[in-house]
């Protein structure tokens, strides 16, 4: 090793993106010095993982990224040159690098050898940089060689702070997805970076975290001033105390213990507090048991034609089933083949739990009997859509407004279904219609972005020009508004200021034809203030909470945070239903999260069905997709009207988002299982105590009478 460079070794997370970053990283800035991160992996992923590399030169630094090959395993190349951003739809290694903390640049090479360069998301940034790529039969391994003055920063001195994070893709299950240093949600968000300290001082590290079978083994490294801390290893909402030695603290924590988990994969998160409750360090991912069981049912609405209940398992030949009642009461007992149909002729409507039993272990799946009237509600002709009081209104009642966008082939259990058209499936006869302008088109290539047309005035003026007011249209002015506009000639592109035209755009609209609504959809959370204001109503994706595997974990602070930006503006939030993978989201998240919703104050919801979509086998998905809106109507229309009630709840256990209005006919109360497992719900409120036992990520709603 040579006297003038510094040599440290990251050693991956192996945590999906959706994961909150690992922490801060402490170097030593003096020359020679060698750092080594312990592995932190989680079964999700193979055991071998990939290994990252920063070495520091006087003038400039090398980042090495190793990505593992399972046996027999193909590398996936695509994209045609540098700079095409379909790259990314195979195999890459990437690094992100910001030194300042405000300004960020990404660097990324294929196979194939064609690399990708951006600063931010301008990718017409062409440093001085040297790549250089080798294959082989077990991984595969870029270098990269970037001089400082190429990203406006010099060598790091002592007590330099830069952001970073690197990434490769790995093999999980069937395919192969990004797995970075960091476990961030949203690359492009330098808050969800890691943190490299060149100050050499010791921090809390996680030296190991895996599975065997469904036992999670971790061990968390603890520096002399952090011993006396509190640590806990949380799975699925259950706290798990670690045992100290010294300076290490270690767990053996069963991934199912008693209650599995509907989902295929667990939450798992470990976390150093101080006395007085401020969390030192934080570790969160998700981890998939080797031999994960799995139960289903075919629907999550059952109507009363749907005499018979049918699900499959795997827990075990003699496992057995439990239909439970409202209240807890069981119905029925039944032994559980692998599949096998339960009656439910005679029964009333309700909410019912099937709960299956094999050995120690146990789960449950809710579900409801519908009334046969169960549908949505039709919309007159002659209903006017509005906005008032920072609500949505139709025919001068409340409104929440539930869309899907187009997917190739649905699957809907009710149709129509939905009462906001932005897609072209299951639509209710004079829904609100979300219509974009027609002046944007996205471009690959020359240079990835959205080409503003030549002749976009005149498009928008023959879009716009001859529709009345108040007929249910509501007019984008784009989607991904944040995606960097270009105008021009296709072979000489300009960039645009493109929050400063969306702006000027508005503005300008708004004075011309004040009675239209126009809206813009944005889904990088970083972009937030610059898009925000430039309309009538706002469109809301997050990555780290609408389309991340875990979609519950962040979407009430997502939501929170986006009501509070967007002022008296109404929100429309972007629900992931076939996104990050058509398996990944369950009945139970999505009708969670609409509720969450409604809690928070947030006036409708997509859900985003495209990328492949929905196959028939996710019946009990499309289920609960295409029957939401005939459950929540009701509700939020008491609820909307109400007026909130902050003192109603005196004391509440346990992770719970609620909310209490107050109305002509009394109070209702929202409340929701924020936990993927069984929670009990003991509150004490003004009109006594509740306790009630709610299944994984469970709304609940109850109305107090005069």
């Amino acid at each position: 090793m040579k006297n003038n460079f510094l040599f440290c070794v990251l050693t991956a997370a192996l945590l999906l993106p959706g994961i909150l970053p690992a922490g801060t990283l402490s170097l030593s800035h003096k020359p020679g010095k060698a750092v080594v991160i312990g592995a932190s992996a989680s079964d999700a992923l193979p055991v071998r993982h990939p290994e990252f590399k920063l070495q520091i030169f006087p003038q400039h630094f090398d980042v090495f990224i190793k990505a593992p090959l399972l046996p027999g395993e193909k590398l996936q190349i695509t994209g045609k040159g540098n700079d095409d951003e379909r790259m990314f739809m195979g195999d890459t290694a990437e690094f992100f690098i910001s030194p300042d903390g405000k300004n960020y640049y990404q660097i990324a090479v294929n196979p194939a050898g064609f690399s990708y360069t951006a600063r931010g998301r301008d990718n017409s940034w062409n440093p001085k940089i040297k790549t250089q790529v080798e294959k082989s039969e077990a991984f595969w391994r870029a270098r990269f060689s970037i001089p400082y003055k190429e990203i406006n920063t010099t060598p790091p001195a002592p007590q330099t702070v830069w952001r970073a994070n690197f990434a490769a893709k790995v093999t999980t299950g069937s395919q192969r997805k990004s797995s970075s240093w960091s476990g961030a949600r949203d690359f492009h968000k330098i808050s969800e970076f890691g943190t490299i300290r060149f100050d050499a001082v010791p921090l809390p590290r996680l030296l190991y975290w895996n599975t065997d079978q469904d036992t999670l083994n971790a061990a968390l490294y603890l520096p002399p001033q952090y011993t006396s801390g509190q640590v806990f290893c949380e799975v699925n909402g259950k706290k798990y105390p670690g045992k100290k030695s010294g300076s290490l603290c270690r767990w053996q924590v069963p991934l199912f213990d008693n209650y599995v988990f509907p989902k295929r994969f667990c939450f798992v998160k470990i976390a150093l507090q101080n006395r007085e409750g401020k969390v030192l360090y934080s570790r969160q991912g998700k981890a998939a048991p080797k031999g994960f069981v799995n139960f289903d049912i075919n629907s999550f609405y059952y109507t009363p034609d749907m005499t018979e209940l049918l699900y499959k398992q795997n827990f075990s030949p003699q496992a057995q089933l439990l239909l439970k009642n409202a209240g807890n009461h069981i119905i029925s007992r039944h032994t559980a083949a692998a599949s096998g149909k339960i009656s439910l002729a005679g029964l009333p409507p309700g909410r019912y739990i099937l709960e299956l039993l094999a050995g120690k272990k146990r789960t449950s799946r809710l579900f409801k009997i519908v009334p046969e009237n169960f549908k949505a509600a039709s919309i007159s002709p002659q209903a006017r859509f509005e906005v008032k009081n920072g609500l949505f209104h139709l025919a001068g009642q409340p409104v929440f407004l539930v869309g899907g966008s187009s997917t190739p082939k649905n699957h809907l259990q009710f149709a129509p279904a939905f009462n906001m058209k932005t897609g072209n499936i299951g639509l209710i006869p004079n829904g609100v219609s979300f219509n974009g302008l027609g002046q944007v088109r996205f471009l690959r290539r020359p240079l990835s972005g959205s080409y503003l047309k030549k002749n976009a005035d005149q498009i928008i003026e023959k879009h716009l020009s001859g529709k009345p007011a108040g007929n249910r249209q509501v007019n984008r002015l784009a989607y991904e508004a944040q995606i960097q506009l270009k105008q021009g000639d296709l072979k000489n592109l300009q960039l645009m200021d493109t929050p400063g035209y969306y702006a000027r755009l508005y503005k300008k609209l708004k004075a011309r034809y004040p009675e239209k609504y126009f809206s813009i959809h944005i889904d990088k959370e970083d972009q937030l203030d610059a898009f925000i204001k430039s309309c009538d109503i706002f469109e809301f994706a997050s990555w780290r909470s609408s389309y991340a595997p875990g979609m519950m974990t962040d979407l009430v602070p997502d939501m929170k945070k986006i009501r509070q930006k967007a002022g008296p503006r109404p929100v429309v939030f972007w629900l992931g239903g076939s996104i990050p993978d058509p398996y990944c989201r369950m009945a139970e998240e999505l009708r969670a999260a609409v509720y969450c919703a409604m809690i928070c104050r947030i006036n409708g919801v997509i859900f985003h069905l495209g990328h492949g979509g929905l196959g028939p086998e996710r019946s009990r998905l499309w289920s609960l997709i295409s029957g939401i809106n005939a459950e929540i109507q009701p509700i939020y229309r008491e609820f909307a009207s109400g007026k909130e009630e902050k003192d109603f709840v005196k004391e509440v256990k346990g992770r719970f988002l609620w909310s209490v209005r107050r109305n002509k006919n009394g109070l209702l109360m929202v409340v929701v299982n924020l936990n993927g497992s069984e929670q009990l719900l003991d509150m004490k409120t003004s009109a006594g105590n509740i306790r009630i036992r709610l299944t994984p990520f469970e709304p609940l709603y109850i109305r107090f009478r005069k």
